[in-house]
């Protein structure tokens, strides 16, 4: 059964959401459209065929998506020692398939890439009681937020027949990008069309720049008046002779014909600097470092190495989206009872780790030794390799003796 269907499924009385028919149809779901002064109609469907909003929208959502979701319990008594709730009903929705049509990965990629495009992304809560039994996309298009003057809010679904139905938040499970009154998400196309406009334009330019092999064009001159027909099979055996796998090579004239280059204006020469310019410019919208996307005509300045470089676009890129995902599924996807004991997290080790050599370096320092005392235990180590802990590993070890030392003296000797 469909997205839109299962999703029109959920509400009595009423009709599924119409599904897209193309490609097209489903972009167009994804946000509104903005005039830019360039002459471009921007919206999310044309700004995604941009080579740079998409490969930023495809990376961002990639690499959220194919980072495990985990759901925790907290041991009772000590926060710090943890286990995955695999028993919960939770843990294989967010970890392994929110529905019966997709995987996590699938929703993960659709909630970010919506929150990227057009500042939300939704699902609706299928509930048996207070127990959340299924989260179903929403997109983007379908789905609006009302706030009333008291401050309450709902949602209004739009379905096929064209009639929308408020929906309660309870019910609804939203992932907001940046909001200007705290409470309505903007869109980041509709914002930022100008730069948006102008560099699709600008691609459109290019695209018919190089359509010709990459070269101007030039004409052929004849001292004398030629009729339609000869002008027709003129060009057309030109074209044969010098196009193609033929380019570059000799060319012959007779008949008093001359051959012009048109040359390139100086406007020409600057384009592709400019195309440079306009991938970095998006590359900043959407917090992607420019290297990310093939944009290098520049040198990143976000770390020297690539390991760094990583760190530094998880940190900055992908991190605040997951704690918004974590934020909200405490939020709206546990009881207030539950949320004592169980929290999510996604595993970013994969991404953050050094290589094997320095991070064993790193802990063999950060356990201590003969020469100076340890500042991380045994089982503070083995969490952040994602581990259960130890029996006996929660203590630090001593100065010189290589001996362990327990809280108490720890306090005492300090």
């Amino acid at each position: 059964m469909g997205l839109f269907s299962r999703l029109g499924r959920i509400f009595k009385n009423s009709a599924p959401i119409s599904s897209p028919k193309t490609l097209d149809e489903m972009l167009e779901l994804l946000g509104g459209m903005s005039e830019s002064s360039a002459g471009v109609s921007v919206t999310p469907e044309t700004a995604i065929r941009h080579s740079t909003v998409y490969s930023c929208v495809k990376i961002i959502s990639e690499t959220v998506a194919q980072l495990p979701c985990i759901l925790y319990e907290k041991a009772p008594g000590d926060s710090n020692i943890r286990t995955r709730a695999n028993n919960h009903r939770l843990y294989d929705l967010l970890h392994d398939a929110p529905n019966d049509f997709q995987t996590a990965f699938e929703f993960w990629q659709f909630m970010t890439a919506a929150k990227a495009l057009r500042g939300m992304g939704c699902a609706y809560k299928n509930m048996v009681g207070s127990k959340v039994i299924e989260l179903i996309p929403i997109a983007p298009d379908s789905i609006s937020e009302n706030w009333n003057h008291d401050g309450s809010h709902d949602f209004d679904v739009i379905f096929a027949n064209g009639r929308s139905e408020k929906v309660a938040p309870e019910y609804i499970f939203c992932l907001k990008g940046l909001t200007l009154d705290g409470r309505t998400a903007i869109s980041p196309i509709k914002y930022t069309a100008e730069i948006l406009g102008h560099s699709i334009a600008t691609q459109a330019h290019s695209a018919r720049f190089f359509k010709n092999g990459a070269r101007p064009a030039g004409v052929l001159k004849s001292p004398g008046s030629l009729n339609p027909d000869v002008v027709k099979a003129l060009r057309e055996s030109w074209q044969e002779a010098h196009s193609g796998a033929n380019a570059g090579k000799i060319a012959v004239l007779h008949g008093g014909l001359d051959y012009q280059p048109i040359t390139m204006s100086p406007e020409d020469s600057q384009l592709l600097e400019l195309m440079g310019f306009n991938r970095t410019e998006i590359c900043g919208i959407f917090g992607v470092p420019p290297w990310l996307v093939g944009a290098i005509e520049k040198t990143s300045s976000w770390g020297t190495g690539l390991e760094e470089q990583v760190r530094g676009f998880v940190k900055f890129t992908i991190n605040p989206d997951l704690v918004r995902i974590q934020q909200r599924i405490s939020k709206d996807l546990l009881s207030p009872v539950e949320k004592r004991r169980y929290y999510a997290e996604f595993l970013t080790e994969q991404f953050l780790k050094g290589d094997t050599k320095s991070r064993n370096e790193a802990y063999k320092s950060a356990l201590g030794g003969t020469q100076h005392p340890g500042y991380q235990t045994v089982n503070e180590i083995r969490k952040l390799e994602n581990l259960p802990p130890l029996a006996g590993g929660d203590e630090l070890y001593r100065p010189k003796s290589e001996g362990k030392v327990n809280n108490d003296e720890q306090k005492t000797e300090a």
